[in-house]
């Protein structure tokens, strides 16, 4: 099995689930959501964003949601195919 795991260069990525606030306050209007499970989601945050455009700005929350491994064949020179 090491073998196997060896013939490839392995990276490591964050999985990550996005909120934007109005989609939140939305889910909060229609009853989707408390005011405590938002509060959650907003400390759980990694990274808030905030986003300009001709409508106006919102917020993006970034979650953690996990690690993820990403693997990348190597050549049998160890040189990576892409």
């Amino acid at each position: 099995m090491r073998d196997k795991l060896e013939e490839f260069q392995w990276d490591l990525h964050i999985e990550t689930d996005y909120y934007d606030e109005n989609e939140l306050n939305e889910w909060l209007e229609e009853g989707g959501l408390t005011e405590k499970e938002m509060s959650k989601i907003k400390g759980k945050a990694y990274e808030t964003i905030k986003f300009e455009n001709e409508f106006g700005g919102f917020l993006q929350y970034s979650l953690d949601k996990g690690d993820i491994w990403i693997g990348t064949l190597k050549k049998k020179d160890n040189t990576v195919i892409v």
